[in-house]
């Protein structure tokens, strides 16, 4: 009997759970999230283009320019000015000159050649993306991208256009930020495309993380010292009088390569505890300073680096010197400072022309100091190092190599 009883309550136990377990077929399923939409209605009954200015984004393009454009966003998005082809998101402007663009938009990628102006003309909380490229090779001059509307944009990319200004003081979310295109390798990357943003203004509490050009980057073009948030720097063709990324204390990523005209660039790169790949390619440095890069590491790629004239390395692991003195055109450089208790042995054979040599602070014994010195190849020159380690042994070093100790 009690057998029985037992098998019963367990039978119940087993119905019960699998009840609980069990979902009603009536339950409401939770609602799948709408994709993005495309361009949906296309309208090209705009002769005179004012629907096409009323729109909240518009550009001007001349009658009959095919372009492509893709978009992303909600509910039913509307291209005004234009007609579609028979090609997938490649239309062809109307008569007016001005396509417009309406609906709330999340992403927009335009490429086109001959646009004179692109303008956000209302104001957009949902617009996060944007891509504006030319078509072929680029150089093509642009009256005016107005994106002051756009406050939400996360990503950025311009290439193939010649434009004197551009805002971005309103864009304190972006990210990411393109000028210019060029071969692979990037996330910026496609065909090769002329391309100069004359004077580009931040805003001064901006949150950008990366940055790519293919421009001819000055000084003057944008304020490279107030990059805060800054991690990942590539300019390639840029024409950079200095480069230093003053504020730029998460820098994990710097790469410069092959300056428009052979501009020279003074380069001090300090306190950047993250910073790990050092990349230069054919770069003419007259004056370089590294110093406290303790994450420096054999990723970067240093070479064809020219006229070298100071070179200032202090704070660098001790694994990367040999190779950092190796990098900077050993043979032309004059002023060599180098500091750091792990530095215990030093080559400089390949430093012909060092007239002015400062190893204060550093971890040389009167052994390797004295090594040092027999390795100098200029007839005459000053050592700089604290009195305490001019000791008699490296007096006689130094005079026998017609050099002299400066030690205040």
């Amino acid at each position: 009997m009690k057998t029985k009883l037992t098998w019963a309550l367990l039978l119940t136990m087993a119905l019960t759970l699998a009840s609980c377990g069990s979902k009603s077929k009536d339950e409401p399923k939770p609602t799948p999230p709408t994709p993005p939409n495309g361009i949906g209605t296309v309208d090209n009954n705009d002769a005179d283009g004012k629907k096409a200015l009323a729109a909240p984004i518009y550009f001007r393009i001349p009658n009959g320019k095919a372009f492509k454009l893709q978009v992303k966003g909600s509910k039913d998005l509307k291209l005004i000015g234009a007609s579609a082809t028979a090609k997938k998101d490649i239309y062809t402007s109307g008569i007016a000159g001005i396509v417009g663009v309406e609906g709330t938009l999340e992403t927009l990628d335009l490429m086109a050649n001959g646009i004179t102006e692109f303008k956000i003309a209302k104001a957009t909380t949902s617009l996060k993306k944007l891509t504006l490229l030319t078509a072929d090779g680029g150089g093509q001059a642009v009256s005016s991208i107005d994106l002051t509307n756009a406050p939400e944009l996360t990503y950025l990319w311009l290439a193939g256009h010649v434009l004197e200004t551009l805002d971005l003081t309103k864009q304190t979310k972006l990210v990411e930020l393109g000028l210019g295109s060029f071969g692979a390798g990037d996330p910026f990357n496609g065909k090769e495309r002329s391309s100069n943003y004359k004077k580009v203004s931040l805003a001064t509490n901006n949150v950008i993380e990366r940055i790519v050009t293919r421009t001819p980057l000055r000084v003057s073009t944008l304020d490279l010292d107030n990059l805060p948030k800054l991690r990942f720097f590539l300019a390639q063709s840029p024409q950079l009088e200095k480069a230093s990324f003053a504020k730029s204390n998460n820098l994990e990523v710097v790469y410069m390569s092959r300056f428009t005209a052979g501009q020279p660039v003074e380069l001090t790169l300090e306190n950047k505890p993250n910073l790990k790949d050092i990349s230069l390619i054919d770069v003419v440095i007259p004056k370089v300073k590294l110093h406290n890069l303790p994450a420096l590491s054999s990723q970067s790629n240093i070479s064809g680096i020219k006229a070298t004239k100071s070179a200032d390395f202090a704070g660098i692991p001790s694994s990367m010197l040999p190779s950092i003195l190796d990098k900077f055109s050993p043979q032309t450089v004059e002023t060599l400072t180098l500091s750091g208790s792990d530095v215990t042995k030093l080559d400089v054979s390949a430093f012909a022309a060092l007239t002015n040599l400062n190893l204060k602070g550093t971890g040389l014994s009167e052994t390797e100091l004295i090594n040092t010195i027999k390795q100098l190849k200029q007839a005459s020159g000053k050592l700089f190092i604290e009195s305490s380690r001019n000791t008699t042994g490296v007096q006689k070093a130094l005079t026998d190599k017609g050099w002299t100790a400066e030690t205040n």
